[in-house]
């Protein structure tokens, strides 16, 4: 399938079909019926997307685990803390062809730690942000259009989708916070 079908099924749903007051499992049967209405059941736009798919940028699983220690020092509170955060993998695109070329985002892990101490209002801390330094992918995605249309210089063949763009985590960060309540 390409661009320019997709363009069309989701025209004519949004555009003809489509009621003001449609809820997403009224736009999913409204979409299959737009794809059906122009390229027939069992279509390559009409199975694009196959029941079950896993939505994109959504992982199976996410978690986040967060200790942290507080604890008397001299005439202050010093405390301590660790978080880890992970998320399993997930694909990039909701269509499987698109996600084929785009590429699923890797599963990961990163932790942070901090200490430091508070004396009345006053706060400071030292932080280390990533701290294992990973180079880990938040979202994956292409600056143009996946596949060319019907017409033009290359009908059907996948443009920008042979050349995925990601956007990554902030590397290691170590610094100093202060604070002052009021």
């Amino acid at each position: 399938f390409t661009g320019e079908q997709i363009e069309k099924v989701f025209y004519r749903a949004f555009a003809q079909l489509m009621p003001s007051n449609a809820t997403f499992s009224m736009a999913r049967s409204i979409t299959l019926r737009a794809a059906q209405d122009l390229y027939g059941l069992n279509s390559a736009p009409y199975n694009a997307v196959p029941s079950g798919t896993q939505l994109p940028t959504t992982p199976k699983f996410k978690g986040n685990l967060i200790a942290r220690y507080t604890f008397p020092m001299g005439g202050m509170e010093g405390h301590v803390q660790g978080s880890f955060a992970y998320q399993s993998s997930s694909n990039s695109q909701l269509a499987p062809a698109a996600n084929a070329l785009i590429g699923t985002q890797s599963a990961y892990g990163l932790a942070d730690f901090l200490g430091g101490i508070r004396m009345g209002n006053f706060t400071a801390e030292l932080f280390v942000q990533n701290a294992f330094d990973k180079r880990v992918e938040l979202f994956r995605f292409a600056e143009c259009t996946i596949f060319g249309g019907t017409t033009g210089f290359y009908p059907g063949v996948p443009i920008c989708g042979q050349k995925p763009l990601a956007s990554i985590v902030t590397p290691r960060t170590i610094g100093l916070r202060f604070g002052q309540r009021f």
